[in-house]
């Protein structure tokens, strides 16, 4: 297997020769039981709660239609989606440049910084709409909160600091 193309279709296939046979979302409950949670997203990548701890929220990492997903958290499954946002709700500021969604965290404020292709934005899922974007010309991993408003990005071998106003 090449693992080098940016779109890795790679995994698509040893997802339906090896995996599950299907793409999806699991759980493991203490105790060992893994659970399919959702297998409605064709390519789920970057998981995060709601700053309640609610909901759900996965990136759906399809090719050049980067998007998140909201599922209500409760016991029965599977879980039921209750918001999409992708470019249709969210506008181009989703798509930066090269690249994938990817990893992304939630702030106190429910507020998504999410990698995005060719960089970072910054999402209000209740408007919804892209409150900031940062374009780093690259595909980005993942993001993750620091102190003092420190909000770090990696992507391919690079690890930046930026700084939080809110």
């Amino acid at each position: 297997m090449h693992l080098g193309h940016p779109d890795q279709p790679y995994l698509d296939q040893a997802v339906q020769e090896r995996g599950a046979g299907c793409t999806g979302v699991y759980r493991c409950r203490a105790g060992g039981a893994v659970e399919l949670v959702t297998s409605l997203l064709e390519r789920p990548n970057g998981l995060a709660f709601s700053a309640d701890g609610g909901a759900l929220w996965v990136a759906n990492s399809v090719k050049d239609t980067p998007s998140w997903h909201a599922f209500p958290l409760r016991e029965a499954l599977p879980l039921e989606r209750s918001a999409v946002l992708g470019e249709k709700e969210l506008g181009a500021g989703v798509q930066l440049g090269p690249g994938l969604s990817d990893g992304f965290k939630v702030d106190e404020l429910g507020r998504i910084w999410s990698s995005v292709p060719g960089g970072i934005a910054v999402i209000d899922p209740v408007a919804p709409k892209v409150l900031a974007s940062v374009k780093l010309g690259t595909n980005i991993s993942n993001v993750r909160f620091g102190d003092g408003g420190d909000v770090f990005v990696t992507g391919k071998g690079h690890v930046w600091r930026l700084k939080r106003k809110v």
